[in-house]
């Protein structure tokens, strides 16, 4: 990201984790989103450039890691958030962490190592 002088990063999450790349090196996009975002760096699911440039935007306004989530509005007033990815630093970046809990990203459990 500082080779390039990147403020954005975004990653087909669909077409990683069907390839099962992300099984063989044990790692989750989800998480990686919620780092950089709380390092102040836009990290969007599925190469979404209307997700990434809104969190851009608020993050940049706001001061504040983002929340993604991609809605989808069902029938009887339902709400489907798709890409639920909060952020630690949704407070602000110069205030305490929320409260997190890690589990496990797939019935394997690969998804909660450190």
């Amino acid at each position: 990201m500082q080779k390039y002088s990147c403020n954005a990063f975004t990653v087909e999450c669909f077409e990683l984790c069907a390839s099962r790349l992300a099984d063989k090196y044990l790692i989750t996009p989800c998480l990686l989103h919620t780092l950089l975002k709380d390092e102040g760096i836009a990290s969007a699911c599925e190469a979404d450039l209307n997700a990434l440039l809104a969190m851009r935007l608020l993050m940049s306004i706001a001061k504040k890691s983002s929340y993604m989530g991609n809605p989808r509005p069902l029938l009887n007033d339902q709400l489907v958030i798709n890409h639920s990815v909060p952020g630690i630093k949704m407070a602000g970046y110069d205030k305490p962490d929320l409260p997190y809990h890690l589990r496990h990203f797939v019935e394997s459990g690969w998804g909660q190592r450190l």
